[in-house]
């Protein structure tokens, strides 16, 4: 009889739920594989000395989404990152690997990167809305992989569309006519090294 009751657990009471509360899930990170989609997917999935995983994969041809983690849990994606004062976002994100090669250096120097197919952008668009919707994350927390890290990464790279995300509502996009303003103003005059510090800073870096 005793050993019945032991096995029962805590009775959990949720008659009360509080109003208090939020996502943990604060961020949205972007990626690219630099490798086809089964070489990204055994990477993503199968145990190695320095694991990685992220929670979906959005494959190129065809396009599909695949869940690999699931939301509520942690994937190690993001490395030691930083943004806006939040350190270690793996504990705080929700990261999207999209298959893509990736750049390549150029044998007359240079690198070339190589775009993403219409279609798999589009499904990214889909999937982060959706993934917004659910955790109510900013605009200016939907952000590359090489915002939080840097030194050592650059993904999703120069091809990946930002303004997609821009255009269904998602992210901030900067005032055109303001910009071309302000350029000529710049390349009168460049600000000192001070001001370009602060203004990374004020961004997220």
């Amino acid at each position: 009889a005793l050993g019945g009751c032991a096995t029962q657990g805590v009775r959990i009471d949720e008659r009360y739920v509080s109003e208090n509360q939020d996502s943990r899930v604060l961020f949205l990170v972007m990626h690219y594989t630099v490798g086809d989609f089964q070489s990204s997917l055994k990477t993503l999935t199968q145990p190695s000395s320095a694991p990685v995983s992220a929670h979906y994969l959005v494959s190129e041809s065809p396009v599909r989404t695949y869940r690999l983690v699931d939301e509520s849990r942690r994937a190690w994606h993001a490395g030691p990152s930083y943004w806006k004062g939040h350190t270690n976002l793996n504990a705080s994100s929700i990261g999207i690997e999209i298959v893509n090669a990736g750049g390549r250096e150029l044998p007359g120097g240079g690198w070339e990167f190589k775009p993403f197919p219409q279609a798999q952008i589009d499904e990214v668009v889909a999937l982060t809305r959706e993934i917004v919707a659910r955790h109510q994350i900013r605009p200016e927390r939907i952000v590359a992989h090489g915002e939080i890290q840097p030194r050592s990464k650059q993904d999703p790279g120069p091809q990946f569309p930002w303004k997609a995300l821009a255009d269904a509502g998602l992210i901030a996009w900067p005032d055109e006519a303001l910009v071309v303003q302000l350029k000529r103003q710049y390349e009168a005059q460049l600000p000192d090294i001070g001001w370009f510090q602060n203004k990374l800073a004020q961004h997220g870096f």
